[in-house]
């Protein structure tokens, strides 16, 4: 088996390293993340459980996701005919349907993706107010923030932890901007 280096260590090591990463940056690891979940789903591919530790970061800096151990497949094409129903992944970052033992799509990355993110700016940037009680939504405080594109941030993150799986966006169509 041969796999790719990822010099850079884990995401939650970079955190604990640099102790404060800018908002730009979040924000490139938030647009990578993005576009390989997009590339998963695409395929049929279901990951199921994306954290911090689980984004690696390679020579340049950039995000790789791996440990695909609990990740599955669904037809791409299908219309949610074809579900999953296995409860897997790390309890904090998971969705509600999966917590719940219900049958679920794609959807679950959706949420697991602002969590990610949330907590990175939590630990990071220290803007944002976050609570997680079981499989509530995390809350985020925009009243924080300054910055337009933050705003949008604090409005995907929302959007993304809907309680109901079909209030959720999709990555493709959704988070283009």
């Amino acid at each position: 088996m041969a796999m790719e280096l990822c010099a850079g260590g884990d995401l939650m090591d970079r955190i604990c390293d640099r102790r404060r990463l800018g908002e730009r940056e979040v924000r490139r690891y938030t647009r990578q993340i993005l576009s390989a979940v997009e590339h998963l789903h695409k395929h049929g591919i279901v990951h199921r459980d994306l954290k911090i530790e689980n984004f690696l970061l390679d020579e340049h800096n950039n995000i790789k996701i791996v440990d695909f151990g609990l990740s599955n497949t669904l037809k791409p094409d299908s219309l949610s005919l074809e579900l999953l129903n296995t409860q897997c992944g790390s309890p904090a970052y998971a969705a509600p349907e999966l917590l719940a033992h219900k049958k679920y799509g794609s959807k679950v990355d959706v949420w697991s993706i602002p969590s990610a993110v949330m907590a990175s700016y939590h630990l990071l940037l220290n803007k944002f107010n976050r609570s997680h009680k079981g499989a509530k939504a995390s809350k985020v405080n925009a009243s924080q923030h300054t910055d337009t594109k933050t705003h949008r941030c604090v409005d995907m993150c929302h959007e993304s932890l809907a309680e109901l799986s079909c209030r959720r966006p999709f990555i493709m169509t959704d988070f283009r901007e």
